[in-house]
């Protein structure tokens, strides 16, 4: 009898040891390390019975329509915008993830961008290596009583709001889709109503069509005047460029980003441009991180085994944990 292939399409580096243990013998895993789907040969599309994917690849309806042997792609992280939903489904090919790997990395990654802020540290170390040695840092401030205003109250925002109440920070959220009712933290009813009253936003929301650039000109227009924004979700959310407006006439104060429109950067955005070649107006307002909030060794070994269980529960003939399509 042929072995079962199970392709890890991206990131992972052979030998992928941690799936091949799960997996089985009797599997053969096949190591794809792409940029780009055409990185892989199609025979191997073709042939895969199940994929692991990350972040990568665009499954679109071109690449799915060459995956005629896939029982199921596993998507190892929390978001799947990357991944054709109907293509998928319409191909009997089930589609799940893993939400719940991560959950303490991303809110603690975007407490730890509030705090140097609210700290100075940014400016404070930039002072430093000038020879400065300037301590009155103008973009710190006291978080007591400020408002941290949470987009989205799922598994990540609850954590950081939980997390936020420790350091006396008032906690208001949005979130449509969530019908909970928190003693401890207050409901509004639309953006913008969060933004006037947030000294602090941070952004926990999938990209999906409604959430796609929900963060520009109008939301900016109505926020207070020194805003500290947060965004660990979604690079897509925020409108990069009305981002960049917003930081240049101080509307935004600063600014901690793990996830950028384009990643990584191609040299058209020039929030980016202007805190790489370190920009004056700048410095010390911006942190940028490498999409790598989700990122311990203990998390990425997690995400990594739920994301292979989950394959090998379908070549066993089970139904995946997390199923969307």
């Amino acid at each position: 009898m042929a072995k079962k292939m199970v392709l890890i399409a991206d990131l992972i580096k052979e030998p992928a040891q941690l799936e091949q243990d799960i997996l089985g013998d009797d599997v053969q895993v096949v190591v794809g390390l792409a940029h780009h789907s055409s990185d892989i040969s199609d025979d191997i599309w073709r042939a895969c019975d199940a994929v692991i994917a990350y972040d990568a690849l665009e499954f679109d309806k071109e690449l799915i329509s060459k995956m005629d042997n896939c029982k199921i792609i596993s998507r190892a992280g929390i978001g799947y915008d990357n991944i054709d939903l109907e293509a998928a489904s319409a191909r009997g090919i089930k589609v799940c993830n893993v939400p719940d790997y991560c959950i303490a990395e991303v809110a603690n990654h975007a407490l730890a961008f509030i705090l140097s802020f609210a700290a100075g540290t940014p400016s404070d170390t930039i002072s430093v290596s000038d020879g400065k040695w300037e301590r009155m840092s103008e973009s710190c401030f006291r978080v007591t009583d400020k408002t941290l205003g949470i987009i989205g109250l799922g598994r990540i925002g609850s954590n950081l709001a939980k997390k936020a109440l420790v350091f006396d920070l008032n906690v208001v959220y949005y979130d449509p889709y969530n019908d909970t009712s928190y003693d401890q933290y207050e409901r509004v009813d639309s953006l913008r109503e969060l933004a006037e009253r947030s000294d602090i936003v941070s952004i926990h929301t999938p990209l999906t069509p409604e959430t796609n650039k929900m963060i520009g000109a109008e939301f900016f227009n109505h926020c207070k005047e020194g805003l500290c924004l947060v965004n660990t979700a979604r690079g897509n959310i925020i409108e990069i460029d009305e981002l960049y407006e917003a930081m240049k006439r101080g509307q935004v104060s600063t600014c901690g980003l793990d996830v950028i429109n384009i990643e990584p950067p191609n040299g058209t955005q020039r929030l980016v441009n202007d805190y790489k070649s370190d920009e004056g107006w700048l410095r010390g307002r911006l942190l940028i991180t490498p999409h790598s909030s989700f990122y311990t060794p203990a998390s990425y070994a997690e995400l990594r085994g739920k994301a292979a269980k989950n394959v090998k529960r379908v070549i066993l003939g089970q139904e995946p944990i997390n199923q969307i399509v």
